[in-house]
């Protein structure tokens, strides 16, 4: 008993409770005596205070030991044949216990490392916080892990014995002898950890419930517990008569990687794993080397396969209690507690990235080398290509790592294997469902051609991207009427053998426009009429042509924008005064997207595209909206969280509305559908989706030039698919209001430009007429052909460097001007 480690042990525990009273009250006993009367208290506070409460259990101390072992290893001066741990429960002379040893061959205890340095292990071992002695392959960095053995040591008391020392530790801080001295006589060349344990707590060590019977399976180490350790090449565990043994064998290979192989005793197959270990950057610059790895688990191809679920966990060597949603692993020097489970700053560390890249990396090395589906998949299904973005994402403290999924897909998507090469997913044909099993059945007979088509498994890894499906009907199109294989096709579809498909509701839809299509495709063909005259272009115009018309016209913007004054009242019941004024109003609240006022007016905003889309004159639109809309309260109505107890008694009001005529005139039934369909979800987008928002961080993030595909379809590479957008609620008016946003300022992405002119029917009859386009583009109104329109327009006007500049302000405006004076 030594006064000066019974001072330090009772200090210790003062320091970390409030004593008792009957402690306080035996202040007076001689510091051994007061120690041994409440030692049972003070060994149950230190536990609870200095293991517990730090993050260690009792089903870490195998973890903790095997660390141990690995950095005696790592810092041992010669190193041995094998280096191999023994994990050893069995047998004690006491009734209901057992005996545990932990035995290595690595560095002694005082050894010198690898370095050359003196070490001061004796001493390290019972203090709480021990300088930091670690060489650079050494594992664990608090000190505390050995301490988690006192949480089962029966009598709190653990024996060592290692090189020229064999001391006892005990509850936690004393040591027996109080100054081990070494003794060469007695050396021994392995390092042994000796105590007992209750039964149950013994248990508790391998998370075994079951007293009785045979053992379960051991759940707390897995062939993934070994892939970052970089020593040891055996591990033996025993419990009583049942034994687990793993081998650890590691092959270098080339650009940092290495092939790490671990067989397990009495399982046939062993696992693989491809391990990248580097260095990260530096944090400040007198901070150590930050060192991280990643590692891929093969397949008997070796090829890359998934991990156990279990094991997808961040790791410090060991695995954490952190979740990583991918199927490689993470290893780094992470900020963690004391008890080397729980992470901190995960995303801020810069190591996820770089464990991330370098999995990149060698699957794009890997695929480039092999550029073949079942290499592509392989590497596709472990980085989840398909829903990375939106796992990560789920997960707050990794979605600043979300962009590392979408330079992943970025690759994938531009990098797919076909005809023995790689090619982006633009040159590939997208096959539905239906006309893929159409195909497989009848494709010989109907001489469909496959040879561009996205094979099927390669097509559903791939996240969702804006890529065009050929359908059925699609493919019918392409055929001449009334020719000779639309019977054959006729006759098959009436076939025993496709009546066997059950057909899903996406196939039979599809179907049916197929039916309508085939039955097109064999009514027999019109007499052809003579054709008709060409109309002549009136005269051709250049841009500085246009420029001095629309300057001698006097610009008569107001007519065609948002602040002018017809369009003005369609948002606003006070007139703020000149239209700069207007200007100002409107971008301040389009840009405050997410107040009250800003709703509303995106709401109206984008109302009123869905109902220029009805194809009715703006004339019609604003009468509508007025004497329809405004009279009835509806905006007042529906602006808020709930459309349908605005609407609801309106829509009962028009059901039983009486016409004055037979053919029902002045229903405007064109512009209440749109309201009850299109303006409904518009609303939903707005107040619920917060889609404004999005539509403004889309433009902020550089993506300007998917803002139109985006707004009508809700597709962006590399992300899924945004639920619920335009769709059919509006076509052409779409360029209105990215004009529009454009013109007022809201979005200056430069990349929208092109895509921001109003292609209506009086602008693109004003391009024909002045010669600026073909007779046969103004007639086609597809989203895809307004969109090259917009493009060939703003090419156009900014090939001349003179009047170019000055008409570009006004986008579309003056050919609008033309085109409804044409009209007039």
């Amino acid at each position: 008993a030594d006064e000066h480690q019974c001072q330090r042990i009772l200090d210790v525990f003062e320091t970390n409770t409030i004593a008792s009273a009957d402690y306080q009250a035996d202040a007076a006993l001689p510091v051994y005596d007061r120690y041994q009367k409440h030692r049972d208290t003070i060994r149950r506070t230190l536990l609870k205070e200095l293991v517990s409460k730090v993050g260690y259990e009792k089903h870490h101390i195998l973890r903790e030991l095997l660390q141990n072992a690995e950095s005696a290893y790592a810092s041992k001066q010669d190193k041995p044949p094998e280096a191999w741990f023994e994990f050893i429960v069995g047998p004690a002379a006491g009734a209901g216990r057992r005996k545990v040893s932990a035995r290595h061959a690595g560095r002694g205890f005082n050894e010198p490392d690898n370095k050359g340095h003196s070490r001061e292990d004796v001493d390290r071992i019972w203090r709480l916080a021990a300088p930091n002695e670690r060489t650079p392959d050494e594992v664990g960095r608090f000190n505390r892990g050995f301490k988690t053995l006192f949480s089962v040591a029966t009598n709190g008391s653990v024996s060592i014995r290692s090189g020229d020392f064999d001391f006892e530790v005990i509850d936690l801080l004393m040591l027996k002898p109080v100054e081990p001295k070494p003794n060469p006589a007695k050396h021994s060349p392995q390092t042994e950890f000796l105590f007992e344990a209750e039964f149950g707590d013994a248990l508790e060590m391998f998370r075994f419930d079951a007293t009785r019977g045979p053992l379960p399976s051991l759940t707390i180490l897995n062939p993934a517990s070994f892939v970052f350790l970089g020593h040891l090449q055996r591990v033996r565990v025993q419990f009583d008569e049942r034994v687990w043994q793993w081998r650890i064998v590691r092959h270098a290979e080339a650009g940092g990687w290495s092939r790490i192989v671990i067989s397990t005793d009495g399982v046939p197959s062993s696992d693989s794993f491809l391990v990248f270990a580097g260095i990260g950057p530096k944090l400040k610059a007198d901070d150590s080397d930050r060192r991280y790895a990643a590692a891929v688990r093969l397949g008997d191809t070796c090829l890359p396969v998934s991990l156990d679920k279990a094991w997808r966990k961040f790791r410090l060597t060991f695995e954490t209690d952190h979740d990583f949603p991918l199927d490689f692993l993470v290893n780094g020097d992470f900020e963690a507690d004391q008890g080397r489970v729980g992470l901190r700053n995960i995303a801020r560390s810069g190591l996820v990235e770089l464990a991330y890249d370098a999995v990149l990396q060698k699957a794009q090395v890997e695929i480039r080398a092999k550029p073949t589906k079942d290499v592509w998949l392989a590497w596709a299904r472990i980085l989840h290509l398909k829903d990375a973005a939106t796992e990560l994402e789920a997960i707050g403290e990794l979605r600043t790592i979300r962009s590392k999924a979408i330079t992943c897909a970025e690759f994938f998507t531009t990098n797919i294997p076909h005809g023995g090469g790689l090619v982006p997913f633009g040159q590939l044909e997208f096959p539905t469902q239906l006309l893929r099993r159409l195909a497989t059945i009848f494709g010989s007979s109907w001489g469909i051609t496959t040879s561009q088509w996205i094979d099927i498994d390669l097509a559903n890894a791939l996240p969702d991207i804006n890529a065009v499906r050929h359908g059925f009907d699609g493919w019918l199109i392409n055929l001449q009427p009334e020719a000779p294989i639309l019977r054959v096709i006729e006759q098959d579809l009436k076939s025993e053998k496709f009546a066997k498909l059950k057909l899903s509701a996406p196939e039979q839809d599809e179907l049916q426009k197929s039916e309508k299509m085939l039955a097109e495709k064999l009514r027999p063909v019109a007499l052809l009429l003579p054709p008709e005259p060409e109309i002549p272009i009136i005269e051709a115009w250049s841009v500085k042509d246009l420029w001095h018309w629309w300057n001698r016209q006097g610009k008569p913007v107001a007519n065609y924008t948002l602040e002018g004054g017809e369009n003005w009242r369609l948002f606003y019941t006070e007139d703020i005064g000149d239209t700069h004024g207007r200007r100002d109003h409107l971008k301040r609240e389009l840009l405050a997207a997410s107040s009250d006022a800003g709703r509303r007016l995106w709401y109206r905003l984008f109302a009123l595209a869905c109902l220029m889309s009805a194809g009715r004159r703006m004339t019609e639109v604003r009468d509508f909206w007025h004497q329809e809309l405004e009279q009835r309260g509806f905006w007042e109505m529906t602006c808020g969280q709930k459309f349908g107890k605005g609407s609801d008694a309106l829509f009962d009001d028009l059901q039983t509305r009486r016409f004055n005529t037979l053919i029902a005139s002045g229903e405007h039934a064109y512009f209440w559908r749109r309201v009850f369909y299109d303006i409904r979800k518009i609303h939903k987008l707005v107040w619920e989706d917060h889609f404004p928002e999005t539509l403004l961080d889309l433009v902020q993030a550089g993506r300007g030039a998917q803002l139109l595909n985006f707004l009508k379809s809700g597709q962006l590479s590399g992300q899924q698919a945004w639920v619920g957008v335009f769709g059919q609620s509006a076509g052409t008016p779409l360029f209105f209001l990215v004009r529009e946003l454009c013109r007022l300022g809201v979005i200056r992405d430069p990349a929208v430009q092109p895509l921001a002119y109003f292609i209506s029917t009086p602008v693109r009859r004003a391009m024909e007429r002045i010669g600026w386009i073909q007779p046969e583009s103004s007639g086609r109104v597809d989203f895809e052909s307004l969109a090259s329109l917009s493009e060939q327009l703003h090419q156009k006007i900014t090939s001349d460097h003179e009047c170019g500049p000055k008409l570009l302000p006004y986008y579309d405006i003056p050919l609008l001007h033309l085109g409804m004076e044409a009209e007039s």
